[in-house]
């Protein structure tokens, strides 16, 4: 399940960088990485670090979340539970702070 979800992780980026209408010589310059290595990361050769995927949604200018949740959809849909039941209300549902 995992390697699928990698897969299927690899493809929706490449897709996303596809969509920018940028080279990915250019993308590769924005995310600091050597020539080349963007389709490395893309086709599994390289190992996808949280960093490249963090650096992709920066330069796409979307959550980090939403690039995993659409690459990942056979791992988030074994998921049994959420975040926010081990850890609480979190990001927009948390409670406002109090002015104590």
């Amino acid at each position: 399940m995992l390697e699928e979800d990698l897969q299927s992780l690899r493809q929706v980026l490449a897709q996303a960088v596809d969509a920018t209408g940028l080279n990915r010589r250019d993308v590769e310059r924005a995310l600091k990485l050597r020539n080349g290595t963007l389709g490395k990361l893309l086709d599994g050769t390289l190992e996808l670090r949280v960093e490249h995927l963090t650096a992709l949604a920066s330069l796409l200018r979307v959550p980090p979340g939403e690039l995993l949740k659409a690459g990942c959809p056979r791992t988030r849909a074994a998921a049994t539970y959420r975040l926010s039941d081990w850890l609480g209300p979190i990001g927009k549902d948390a409670p406002a702070p109090s002015g104590d």
